[in-house]
């Protein structure tokens, strides 16, 4: 199975698309405006998803004291052996919580995502590969799902896709929901409104979640991996075209500009020397 979770607003209002083998089937809105607030409190607003006719499917509850607690004392992991953050409730369509997403630490360079959904609990190890941002999903010792996050972005309108196998395709909501909460916490761009911006990186992670990435998991399991994988990065290497001859022509109207000022202040001053 092959969800696309698309941004579609990013000015004013984080709204995402989902599409489950390309038809939209789920909608869902995180915060996007800024608040400069004490104790993390603005993490009180919450991520919600719903179907196509705005019934309620999720939406996140941040437990405000449990957080608070957990950040009181940095890398408690040195101590304890692990440390949770960013803890988010799911709850459900009769606000009743049914999972959980948090951030956990191990480690040094061991760190990953937790899903807890009912009994289940999934482990998502976050890597970085170049041109994408890579979340290898495992239920036990199994990977079933991966996450792929290009990053080159238009407006700060993202995209993710989750590859997501046949046998676990119950899953793709808790799943797309955890992707909304991912990009909440990671690419709001909270405040920014912005307009023709393009970007694009080169990222590469090195830690123990290393191991945990199978780079041909995808395209050995999906048909259409090869594909939209191609696509990443032929979309990633014209932006990065397009993008060094934006700066050539810029550098050019500035040398320009500052041609012009440098014979009108020389004319200015010839004149001044008459």
């Amino acid at each position: 199975m092959l969800v696309t979770i698309q941004q579609t607003k990013a000015n004013f209002k984080n709204r995402f698309e989902i599409k489950i083998n390309g038809q939209t089937t789920y909608l869902a809105d995180a915060p996007w405006l800024s608040l400069q607030v004490p104790l993390q409190a603005d993490r009180l607003r919450p991520c919600t998803m719903t179907d196509i006719h705005g019934k309620l499917c999720y939406t996140t509850a941040y437990p405000f004291t449990e957080n608070i607690i957990q950040d009181a004392v940095p890398m408690r992991w040195a101590f304890t052996g692990k440390d949770k953050t960013q803890i988010f409730d799911v709850l459900d369509q009769e606000k009743q919580i049914c999972g959980r997403f948090y951030h956990l630490t191990n480690g040094f360079m061991n760190s990953k995502y937790v899903i807890e959904f009912g009994p289940q609990v999934f482990q998502c190890y976050d890597i970085a590969v170049g041109r994408t941002r890579n979340l290898s999903v495992y239920l036990d010792d199994c990977q079933i799902a991966e996450i792929v996050k290009p990053l080159s972005v238009s407006n700060n309108l993202d995209c993710y896709y989750l590859f997501l196998l046949e046998e676990y395709s119950d899953l793709n909501i808790i799943l797309s929901f955890f992707v909304i909460y991912f990009d909440a916490r990671n690419y709001a761009n909270q405040g920014q409104a912005v307009s023709g911006k393009r970007a694009t990186t080169i990222s590469y992670s090195y830690s123990k979640n290393n191991r945990f990435y199978n780079k041909n998991w995808i395209t050995d399991n999906f048909e259409s991996g090869t594909e939209i994988l191609a696509s990443i990065n032929k979309e990633a290497e014209q932006m990065k075209q397009d993008l060094k001859f934006q700066s050539k022509r810029t550098l050019l109207f500035l040398a320009f500009i500052w041609g012009i000022v440098l014979i009108t202040a020389l004319i200015i001053l010839g004149i001044l020397m008459l």
